[in-house]
């Protein structure tokens, strides 16, 4: 088996922490209802793996990704693209004045312009 690697910094020093069925994720979904299963076609589980290095938790495999539809469809509930929300006020104070920033899937931008 070869080792996961961080997306971060490309390292293997990672560590496994657990799985996640595909059918709990499936079903979890469905209180919103939407049909997510077509986004882990030929996999049972999802893992979830730890950068040693910088402590950043993250999802494996990497191709995983919800397409328009799946944005789209969460539209219609204002909690998601809230203004502002509180992951905003921690992450708010990791960034120092000169740093730069890229901001990914950021809706409209509230974070960012703040």
């Amino acid at each position: 088996m070869n080792a996961v690697l961080s997306p971060l910094t490309k390292s293997s020093n990672t560590t496994f922490e657990k799985s996640i069925k595909v059918s709990e994720i499936v079903d979890a979904y469905k209180v919103y209802e939407i049909d997510v299963s077509s986004y882990f076609s030929a996999i049972s589980e999802v893992s979830v793996y730890k950068c040693n290095e910088t402590n950043y938790s993250f999802y494996y495999p990497f191709n995983l990704s919800g397409n328009s539809a799946f944005y789209e469809h969460f539209q219609k509930f204002d909690w998601y693209y809230m203004s502002w929300k509180w992951e905003h006020e921690i992450t708010k104070e990791y960034i120092k004045p000169g740093m730069k920033l890229l901001e990914v899937g950021c809706a409209h931008g509230d974070f960012i312009k703040k």
